[in-house]
């Protein structure tokens, strides 16, 4: 069905006629080259309503529209709207290759200005690039795609990229993504990796925090490279403040203040949430806080100038510093924040108002850790005691 968009109009005052294609309840849209004054369009029949030269191109095109929808039923047996609109543009080509999908979606995303998207994309299509080409392949056509294929790349992700489950479950999000996007456009009938199981992820009580040990080890290790060692005060900062990574990144001096006894805190609503947090400020965290902007409002208090992509890399780099088995994460120091307060004893509404939580239920996972770390511990002091002999059997009865 043509149409006109009145909205946008040109210097000569008339405006593009647009072509909608609807089958099967999937719609395409595409630019006919031709215009219209907006008083000489009749929006009820979609055409222009004085006879002119563009008027005929009009019918023509509506026409051959008919005529090649015919042509492929007869052919194909089958039609879409998108294979509708590439043979009426003089084009029959459809991407068919599995990297080249992405990269057509990642350009629709940039184009969407969906910018969070579209950078995660960046990673996702790059590991599904290295994996491809760890086949000895550039591309891989989509029919060539299976179940087999997802179960392989999900053991490459794990085993050489060393990604963590959630991490693994975003790649593997991604390759479905293009897949059912293939399926929209008919190039393959279903997704091969519908069956392809997820990983499993750590649950509540497997939260991963860094120890007062490893925190020691953090804050007495300075970098000379000036990006690392900013990578390294925020990490700190978060510990002591529980702030997420976007909720740093958008720390302004006005989220600071000072109460009557001139103590400073920061009070700040969570990008994630939209709750409020109210933090108390740690001398330590206050100490990094005065090696930036505090006072510039127009500006963030971190000068964080650098991709996400590439502050996730140096704080890879700092936990393998650290010693961990696992890659270390911006948001294990928010979880090491929450287990430490929660091991001071501090209520759990308290720490729910510190770190923003809009349910307590989210908070009370700090709880159980502590009530876990406290049984294991307690366990290791009884199997040293008996070592020594200071717990027999007569004692425990």
């Amino acid at each position: 069905m043509p149409y006109i968009n009145r909205a946008k109009t040109k210097t000569d005052g008339t405006t593009a006629v647009m072509l909608r294609i609807t089958i099967d309840g999937k719609k395409t849209v595409m630019a006919t080259g031709i215009c219209c004054a907006p008083d000489k369009w009749d929006a009820k029949n979609g055409m222009i309503l004085s006879p002119s030269k563009d008027a005929n191109m009009l019918k023509a095109l509506l026409c051959r529209a008919e005529q090649t929808y015919q042509m492929l039923v007869n052919e194909k047996g089958v039609v879409s709207a998108e294979l509708l609109k590439n043979h009426l543009n003089g084009s029959t080509h459809t991407i068919r290759m599995l990297l080249e999908t992405g990269e057509e979606e990642r350009e629709r995303l940039r184009s969407r200005n969906a910018k969070g998207t579209y950078d995660a994309s960046r990673s996702y299509q790059s590991n599904l690039r290295e994996y491809v080409r760890s086949l000895g392949r550039e591309d891989i056509p989509l029919v060539e795609v299976t179940e087999q294929f997802g179960e392989d790349y999900k053991m490459y992700l794990k085993r050489t990229k060393s990604l963590m489950p959630g991490t693994i479950n975003h790649n593997l999000s991604w390759l479905n993504k293009l897949l059912y996007t293939a399926v929209d456009k008919e190039i393959i009938r279903t997704n091969p990796l519908e069956d392809v199981a997820y990983e499993k992820e750590q649950s509540e009580l497997e939260i991963r925090y860094l120890t007062r040990e490893q925190m020691k080890r953090l804050m007495s290790m300075p970098y000379d490279r000036p990006r690392k060692e900013l990578v390294r005060r925020i990490l700190i900062f978060t510990a002591f403040t529980g702030l997420a990574y976007v909720d740093v990144c958008g720390l302004h001096p006005e989220h600071i203040g000072v109460n009557a006894d001139g103590e400073r805190y920061i009070r700040k609503k969570r990008q994630k949430s939209g709750v409020e947090s109210f933090i108390p400020l740690h001398p330590v965290a206050g100490q990094i806080l005065d090696l930036y902007n505090i006072t510039d409002n127009t500006r963030p208090v971190f000068p964080i100038t650098y991709s996400r992509s590439m502050i996730t890399k140096e704080i890879h780099a700092i936990g393998r510093d650290l010693g961990l088995t696992g890659l270390l994460g911006h948001h294990q120091l928010r979880h090491t924040y929450g287990t430490m307060l929660s091991s001071e004893g501090i209520c759990m509404e308290s720490i729910a108002k510190m770190m923003g939580h809009s349910n307590i239920r989210n908070t009370q996972k700090y709880a159980q850790i502590t009530t876990r770390r406290i049984s294991q511990e307690m366990d290791k002091l009884i199997q040293r005691r008996k070592e020594k002999g200071l717990i027999t059997a007569e004692t425990i009865k």
